[in-house]
C-alpha cells in the first residue's frame, strides 16, 4: 500500500537522495544544495511524497510557498520542483496522486497560483497551461570560431 502525504523534516534526506539519483551525476552539486528552498527544514515545509508502508519514499514533489507582489497586491503562490519517482515505482500513477494532494493543499492554503516548469502531460492533463515565452539559441562550431576570432 502507498501513502501520499506531506514529507517531514526527518524524511527530507530521502527526498534529496531520490532527486539526486533522478537529476544529478557525480560531477554536479546535490539537489539539496542547488535548491535549498525545496529541501529546507523550515517548520512550514510543504513538499509531498508517496511512501511505502515501511517509510521508503517512492516519489516526491517539492512545493515552495511564495508571496507574489504586483503593485500593492500580494498573492500567495507556490512553485513546484524536483518532481521525481523512483525507477521501480514509475507507471503506477504516484505522481498524479501526489499532484492531486498538492492541489488540495494549495487550495486549503489560499494560494492563487501554482508555478510549474515543463509541459509534461502530468501537468497539462490537470489544467496547467503555458505562460510566457521560452527562446532557445544555438551556436554551431563555425559560428563559435567566428565569434571567438572577433573577440566576442
Amino acid at each position: 500500500m502507498t501513502i501520499v502525504r506531506r514529507v517531514t523534516n526527518t524524511e527530507l534526506q530521502q527526498a534529496v537522495r531520490l532527486s539526486d539519483e533522478t537529476f544529478r551525476d557525480a560531477e554536479q552539486p546535490s539537489m539539496g544544495q542547488a535548491f535549498p528552498f525545496i529541501f529546507s527544514e523550515a517548520e512550514d515545509h510543504h513538499s509531498f511524497g508517496a511512501f511505502q508502508d515501511d517509510g521508503k519514499l517512492l516519489a516526491f514533489m517539492g512545493l515552495v510557498p511564495w508571496i507574489f507582489r504586483v503593485g500593492d497586491a500580494r498573492l500567495r503562490v507556490f512553485s513546484l520542483g524536483s518532481v521525481c519517482t523512483a525507477p521501480e515505482a514509475r507507471g503506477q500513477g504516484l505522481a498524479s496522486d501526489i499532484l492531486q494532494a498538492v492541489y488540495r493543499h494549495i487550495g486549503e492554503a489560499g494560494a492563487s497560483l501554482l508555478f510549474v516548469s515543463g509541459g509534461r502531460s502530468l501537468y497539462t492533463r490537470t489544467g496547467c497551461v503555458p505562460f510566457g515565452r521560452v527562446r532557445r539559441y544555438g551556436i554551431d562550431p563555425q559560428a563559435a570560431r567566428a565569434i571567438a576570432a572577433a573577440g566576442g
